[in-house]
């Protein structure tokens, strides 16, 4: 029955999510731990040498879930971005790309890796625009957390579209925090 709702969990969840986002808001949501299959990648900060090479990684990591593992839409999660919140003012950015699935499968591609993400507390913005503007949103986050004395976990990038178009992304920005 656990298998099953797992399966089906990421569709219902996907068509739930759509409908009730609230853009540009912080807000603070309890998030369920999930295992996440992708790669690690290291990339310039430049202009848009990061989006791109994002969008390389994207299509990478969906390749290998749908083709190799032969995974359907409704079998994985939303692309997950996790890197250093603070990355962005530096010129090489440290970065985890991966895509959630229900279990643990085997990987013959040695580029691929499991990594858990532990449930938790997290503060949430919602963001649509181009690629570099969420930045104002991060530090936003980042603020809050200072504000309520708060320590913070790897900064989250949920998208929720496909990244196809430096200037017009749709992310979920979140980041962990605790005492």
């Amino acid at each position: 029955m656990k298998n099953l709702f797992a399966i089906l969990g990421n569709k219902v969840d996907k068509e739930k999510q759509r409908e009730s986002l609230k853009f540009d808001s912080l807000m603070v949501e309890q998030q369920e731990g999930q295992l996440l299959l992708g790669v690690s990648v290291n990339s310039k900060n430049a202009k848009d040498a990061l989006f791109k090479n994002i969008v390389i990684n994207h299509n990478k990591v969906l390749n290998y879930v749908k083709m190799d593992l032969g995974k359907k839409t409704d079998e994985y999660g939303e692309p997950i971005l996790i890197t250093d919140a603070d990355n962005y003012k530096d010129k090489e950015v440290s970065y985890y790309y991966g895509i959630p699935l229900s279990k643990r499968v085997g990987v013959s591609d040695n580029n691929f890796s499991f990594r858990t993400v532990n449930a938790s507390k997290n503060y949430v913005i919602y963001y649509r625009g181009s690629y570099p503007g969420r930045i104002k949103l991060i530090q936003q986050l980042l603020l809050k957390a200072k504000k309520d004395t708060l320590r913070t976990g790897d900064l989250q990038q949920t998208f929720l579209e496909e990244p196809r178009e430096e200037n017009n992304t749709v992310i979920k920005l979140s980041l962990p925090v605790f005492r």
